[in-house]
């Protein structure tokens, strides 16, 4: 899991030097250590998902990003519950 995180972590700082190929390669390496350790039903799994999505989106690549943000809220959801919006209000 180290690798996972410093892969992730080095594609934050390449993304923010708009360094988007190289970023895109470590979040998918993040990604692929992510999955096989913890699965696909875990919370760094959505955040990565998310982050790969954004390098996609930033590259105009604007489906795969879609499709990429999807798969993360579907993750979020079945790991949270559908109705955790992380505040809630009561009346």
């Amino acid at each position: 899991m180290e690798i996972a995180e410093i892969h992730h972590e080095l594609a934050r700082v390449y993304e923010s030097q708009g360094k988007y190929r190289e970023a895109e390669t470590l979040y998918k390496s993040s990604l692929e250590i992510i999955e096989r350790v913890l699965g696909e039903d875990y919370p760094d799994t959505a955040a990565c998902y998310n982050n790969l999505a954004g390098v996609y989106e930033n590259q105009g690549k604007y489906r795969e990003a879609e499709d990429l943000y999807k798969k993360s809220i579907q993750i979020k959801e079945r790991v949270r519950g559908e109705n955790d919006s992380g505040s809630h209000n009561q009346s």
